[in-house]
């Protein structure tokens, strides 16, 4: 295989090694490359095959003579969306810095989009730069030891304003309190600054949020009751349904949280309910009842049954369970939300309801349903 020592370019008819060619040899290449094909070479191009020199040898030329590769690009004619190459990347830094020493201000984003500097676009900067703590323009310009152009946010006003935050609030700061009414911070200018919240309170010193602390049973039995007292002081309903519960304008709670919390403490929220005067959730087109002990039963063959279990001296969830998983004693799909209307005596009982006629042989009938 040729080494580069023995590798000739021609130029305007003259060959010369590539290692020795200079920076007008390489217009020279670039133009004859140009005429030939009508368009600009990639820098990948650069190839024996193509009478271009290698890229390392193109950024060394470049290099010892303090051009960008983008600047070397443009006197081509080609301005706007030059590929930057990451191989010139401090290249483009060191321009960066020279540009805005000479123009006495620190480019912007703006400045850098489409621009005839010869440099790349922000985004490009902040995205290979070698720092992986610079995540926004802001970081990139404050790496370089230039300026900050964050003149309508000073970074040392905002963390003065924080920290006063903290010391009202008494507490960690969250996002929610990165309002008007609180400070003159908006969640946008924290991101931009730090990337994130946690960020910015790791680097100032600030509390560290807490986890989200759920709330006690107590707290949501409260709540259910000061719901069915204003239930029943501002209606004459004895009969109600969970809308009528999530929709007292005093309080809102989701039923599902009250039902999680009541489970979660072992204690029927269905009881609790009739406890206080009101049965729960009837329908204009099924039969519904609540016994007294929590007992919900949605159809009169239920109710039948079930008053039959008790008439016998069986007790609801102590000698017989309603509503209890397949998944929990089967090898049903265990995602299945299916359950069992009764348990009994490790019997598992379903109340069929209404089902097709099948001329007297349903005990043996295989039905389609599960």
């Amino acid at each position: 295989m040729a080494t580069n020592q023995s590798v000739y370019l021609n130029i305007n008819g003259i060959q010369k090694k590539a290692i020795d060619i200079n920076y007008e040899d390489l217009v020279i290449l670039y133009n004859q490359f140009i005429d030939k094909n009508g368009r600009v070479p990639l820098i990948a191009e650069g190839k024996l095959i193509n009478n271009l020199p290698q890229q390392r040898i193109i950024k060394r030329i470049l290099a010892e003579n303090n051009i960008t590769y983008n600047d070397f690009i443009n006197q081509f004619g080609k301005v706007k969306h030059v590929r930057s190459n990451i191989s010139f990347y401090n290249d483009y830094v060191n321009k960066f810095k020279e540009i805005c020493i000479k123009e006495n201000k620190t480019l912007t984003i703006s400045d850098l989009t489409n621009n005839t500097y010869g440099l790349p676009s922000a985004t490009w900067l902040v995205r290979n730069c070698p720092d992986p703590t610079v995540k926004t323009f802001n970081d990139f310009v404050i790496w370089c030891g230039l300026k900050t152009n964050m003149t309508t946010k000073d970074k040392y006003y905002v963390e003065k304003q924080l920290k006063d935050l903290q010391i009202k609030l008494g507490r960690p700061i969250t996002y929610k309190d990165l309002n008007s009414k609180n400070i003159n911070v908006s969640s946008i200018v924290v991101n931009r600054i730090w990337g994130s919240l946690s960020n910015c309170k790791k680097e100032l010193g600030l509390l560290k949020t807490l986890p989200t602390q759920p709330k006690s049973f107590e707290y949501y039995k409260q709540n259910l009751e000061e719901v069915l007292d204003y239930i029943n002081k501002h209606t004459a309903k004895k009969i109600i349904t969970w809308a009528d519960i999530e929709n007292v304008p005093i309080i809102h709670s989701e039923h599902k949280t009250y039902t999680r919390s009541f489970t979660n403490a072992g204690i029927d929220i269905f009881a609790f309910i009739k406890s206080k005067g009101f049965d729960m959730n009837p329908s204009l087109f099924s039969f519904h009842y609540t016994f007294n002990d929590g007992e919900r039963v949605v159809s009169s063959l239920e109710y039948s049954f079930s008053l039959y279990l008790r008439e016998l001296g069986y007790k609801y969830n102590e000698d017989y369970y309603r509503n209890v998983m397949y998944k929990s004693f089967t090898l049903y799909n265990k995602k299945s939300r299916i359950n069992c209307d009764y348990v009994l005596n490790n019997k598992y009982i379903e109340i069929a309801g209404v089902i097709q006629y099948v001329n007297g042989k349903w005990e043996t009938y295989n039905f389609s349903s599960k």
